[in-house]
């Protein structure tokens, strides 16, 4: 949560000023397919009180990430200058991430995409002309494992904003950082 959530948040927190002064920023997150299986649990951010799942964690994270792009979203629909805040993520992509994963390791083999077809929907996120704030990218192939980028749907448990407000608020709290 720390790494791929509050750290993303502070920073961007710090960065604003400078986005917001720059003509037709855009900020570009990155959750993953794996926000399907985060289940946030706001009073064990970072499961101290419950037995560690690294795929759970990892899955809240991501989740916490399309909190993240929703708050954005929602802050910033009124301002003229602040930047276009979209998601993408690379489906099932062979990096080295899986290397301690035997079962993802094997079967990436066959229901995987090399680096350069899964940076694509990134790309397009951060570059198509016609993306608009709230837009989600991903792989436009069979459970968005592979394929070309395309807009994606979230899962319905990152449309919370009950949750995301929650998690906001407790963003803040952890980093010491607010938006202005």
């Amino acid at each position: 949560m720390g790494t791929n959530h509050l750290g993303h948040f502070a920073l961007t927190a710090h960065l604003l000023p400078l986005l917001k002064a720059t003509p037709k920023s855009r900020l570009v997150i990155l959750p993953s397919i794996m926000h399907k299986y985060g289940k946030i649990d706001l009073g064990d951010l970072n499961w101290q009180k419950r037995k560690y799942d690294t795929n759970r964690a990892y899955g809240d994270s991501k989740l916490a990430n399309l909190y993240f792009l929703n708050g954005l979203k929602r802050r910033f629909e009124k301002e003229t200058n602040a930047p276009t805040v979209v998601a993408a993520h690379p489906g099932a992509t062979r990096t080295e991430l899986q290397r301690h994963v035997p079962f993802v390791k094997f079967i990436n083999g066959f229901l995987s995409q090399d680096v350069e077809q899964g940076v694509l929907p990134t790309l397009r996120a951060g570059f198509d002309p016609d993306v608009v704030s709230g837009d989600f990218y991903g792989p436009s192939g069979l459970f968005e494992l592979k394929g070309d980028p395309v807009k994606v749907a979230t899962s319905e448990r990152a449309k919370n904003q009950a949750v995301e407000e929650k998690l906001w608020y407790l963003s803040e709290q952890l980093t010491g950082v607010e938006f202005n």
